[in-house]
């Protein structure tokens, strides 16, 4: 039995996004004109990746467990990062507004969406059993994606791209039981020594 659905369409219903790296279409259009290194990060990391279809999408997220070499493609995966900082406002007297002192960057919060699909029109059990596998995790988990990369592998960050998963949501689904909807959120993690303190 053929699976149909419009990944563009769950989206909008289930989380109420439209993300444009979804229209096959268009993506696969555009592969055909680049070239080898305009398909790759700067890091060397694949800016396109099939879906369990064939079909081409934009920005591949992947997980991998410490001690393993298994990478681990999220599903239809959107991602968003939160950067910030921590800054102490001081107000002054005789002064409008206040004095910004700047402590330090924060760590950096990824959100990731996607959907989980079934094989043959079953729901994707297997999908869910290996994603609450990576959460039972208690060690950071290496992520690899081109977005990351940006702000993991920079120099202030000694080139780390590891990270914790604080959740895993499996949002009731809407739409099809081969279907299942998730939302992960993590945080950058660094390595220190408390002797360099």
């Amino acid at each position: 039995m053929e699976i149909s659905f419009s990944i563009i369409d769950l989206f909008q219903k289930q989380f109420g996004i439209t993300p444009q790296q979804y229209k096959f279409s268009s993506v696969d259009k555009r592969l055909d004109k680049l070239s080898e290194t305009a398909s790759k990060s700067k890091n060397g990391w694949p800016l396109y990746w099939d879906d369990a279809f064939g079909r081409a999408y934009f920005m591949p997220v992947f997980l991998q467990s410490d001690g393993t070499t298994d990478y681990i493609p999220l599903s239809y995966p959107v991602i968003t990062i939160n950067c910030a900082k921590t800054i102490i406002s001081t107000a002054l007297t005789e002064r409008n507004g206040t004095v910004k002192e700047v402590i330090r960057l924060q760590d950096y919060e990824i959100k990731i969406r996607g959907f989980l699909v079934g094989q043959n029109n079953s729901w994707p059990e297997d999908g869910i059993i290996q994603l609450h596998d990576l959460y039972k995790n208690l060690q950071p988990l290496k992520i690899i994606c081109p977005l990351t990369d940006i702000f993991l592998l920079s120099e202030e960050r000694s080139a780390n791209d590891k990270v914790v998963i604080k959740s895993l949501l499996f949002p009731e689904a809407k739409g099809d039981i081969k279907l299942c909807p998730y939302i992960m959120e993590l945080v950058s993690d660094e390595d220190f020594n408390l002797n360099e303190i």
